[in-house]
């Protein structure tokens, strides 16, 4: 007796359009029993488009094929296989070399005639995919418009029972987010230790069975949405990858809020912070100034450079490979530089009016920089409208008076580079702001913060050291006369004449 194989499908979109899994497979066993095949096995994909190949039963199927344990290969219709007309031939091909392809809608026949009619339905059953992606895009766009929540629920919140595509706060997650953050801002633990704490409380993750990780504390620090917004259609997924669509396209829905928008935009920026310090292998040696050194020369990052057994720092940008010149900015004593802001944050910690007179100073600045950077952002703002309604003008122009296409053309693709330029400042503008936001959340708890700090300041060891200097130094530019610059809660310059790297 030929024995034959039972393969069905069906995709999220189709389960109420189509026949369902249970009827395909249904069909198809009375398909192999008129014919007098023995089923030996089925493989059955629940839940997967047909625009892929990556399908769990697809490929136990060919890897079945491939080992000759199956002569025939029953399907409900071609669009089964796939909906795109290259993956089916290209199925069809290789399921052939080895075994018999038969479908219960279509006879096939081995004649051009045949051929073609499965290639037409072929070609009508990726028309019909691509119409479904519409239909259902159309769906969900509307659906966001009227204020509904498209995607599934995020951690912290449950569907609204009485209002379906509404989104209530779980209050019992929702304090597990407030206190990841505050942990993050108030208490400067990494991401690996928060998840360290939340293991050791035993708090439950997000999913069962699974366990906290850095990874889902970074998704909940970083996403805007726990401040009570989330947005459809601002991400396109495509062959190339994840890619962000402009901010005009964006279809924003109102969620109840679990924190506010500037202890969201104070954890970015601590997250920011500690990116700059702690990424990479991790140093040989502790160096307290890690992600805080900058070059006053070139810009670039000092970065840690062990000499002979002695810890220095280097500008990144001397760099023996580089294209360019290399910087010539001077290497710098680990052990004198640090010894040097250590001493100058000590003293400021241990005497209240010292720091209160500099965190006003830094508060001025900050005031005088944040109208900058808010008309910076106003600015490009109305720069990227003008830019728009030139495009819009344009193609007026084309459609009504006729002009040339190919001026047309280049007149838009020059547009289109300038509109994308502005969008990207216009993003990065808006970053500072934002980044700038977040340090108005460092004065409210820094006398608290403080008064814990002088308590243990003598106990502290090297590490503990770094952990203060990144709460309180926002940047140190290196001078070329090895002069040390520090910017932040603690503006001020240190004695030049002691950062002379030792001979």
């Amino acid at each position: 007796m030929t024995t034959c194989a039972v393969y069905a499908r069906v995709s999220t979109d189709e389960q109420a359009e189509k026949y369902g899994l249970a009827a395909q497979a249904h069909e198809l066993r009375a398909l192999a029993a008129t014919k007098g095949y023995r089923v030996v096995d089925e493989f059955l994909d629940d839940g997967h488009s047909g625009a892929t190949l990556d399908r769990p039963a697809l490929a136990r199927l060919r890897d079945a094929v491939r080992a000759g344990a199956i002569e025939v290969v029953l399907a409900h219709d071609p669009d089964r296989l796939s909906r795109k007309l290259a993956h089916q031939l290209l199925l069809l091909e290789e399921l052939e070399a080895r075994s018999r392809v038969e479908f219960l809608t279509t006879t096939r026949a081995a004649t051009p005639e045949g051929g073609l009619l499965l290639n037409i339905k072929g070609v009508v059953a990726e028309y019909e995919r691509l119409k479904i992606v519409e239909r259902t895009t159309r769906g969900k766009r509307e659906k966001a418009r009227r204020g509904l929540v498209v995607a599934s629920y995020p951690y912290g919140y449950r569907p609204d029972p009485a209002s379906p595509g509404r989104l209530v706060v779980h209050e019992e997650e929702a304090s597990v987010v407030r206190l990841i953050h505050a942990w993050l801002i108030e208490e400067g633990k990494t991401t690996r230790k928060i998840v360290d704490e939340l293991r050791r409380l035993g708090v439950p993750p997000s999913r069962a069975g699974r366990r906290w990780g850095p990874t889902q504390v970074r998704r909940i620090l970083g996403s805007d949405r726990y401040t009570g917004r989330v947005f459809y259609n601002r991400d396109a997924i495509g062959a190339h990858g994840r890619r962000r669509r402009p901010a005009t396209e964006w279809i924003e829905v109102a969620i109840p809020a679990i924190v506010t928008q500037e202890t969201h935009a104070a954890a970015k920026a601590v997250l920011a912070r500690n990116r700059a310090a702690y990424v990479g292998r991790p140093a040989r040696f502790t160096y307290m100034l890690r992600g805080l050194l900058r070059c006053g020369a070139c810009g670039a990052r000092y970065v840690s450079c062990p000499q002979h057994g002695r810890r220095c720092y280097r500008c990144h940008g001397h760099d023996r490979f580089a294209l360019t010149a290399g910087c010539r900015a001077p290497m710098i004593s680990a052990n004198v530089a640090e010894a040097e802001v250590w001493t100058t944050v000590a003293d400021a910690l241990r005497n209240p009016a010292t720091l209160r007179a500099g965190v006003e100073a830094w508060a001025a600045q900050r005031g005088a920089n944040d109208v900058d950077l808010r008309a910076r952002v106003e600015a490009l703002a109305r720069k990227l409208r003008g830019v728009e309604g030139k495009e819009k003008r344009l193609l007026d122009l084309y459609v009504e008076d006729g002009i040339a296409k190919g001026e047309v053309a280049a007149r838009l693709r020059a547009l289109t580079r300038e509109r994308e330029g502005l969008r990207g400042d216009l993003g990065r503008a808006e970053a500072q702001v934002a980044a700038h936001d977040a340090d108005g959340g460092r004065l409210a708890a820094l006398d608290r913060w403080a008064a814990k700090a002088r308590r243990g300041i003598d106990r502290l060891d090297a590490a503990g050291r770094q952990k203060v200097l990144q709460h309180l130094v926002d940047e140190i530019v290196v001078g070329a006369d090895r002069s040390l610059k520090i910017t932040g809660i603690l503006p001020t310059e240190t004695d030049q004449s002691l950062l002379s790297l030792p001979s």
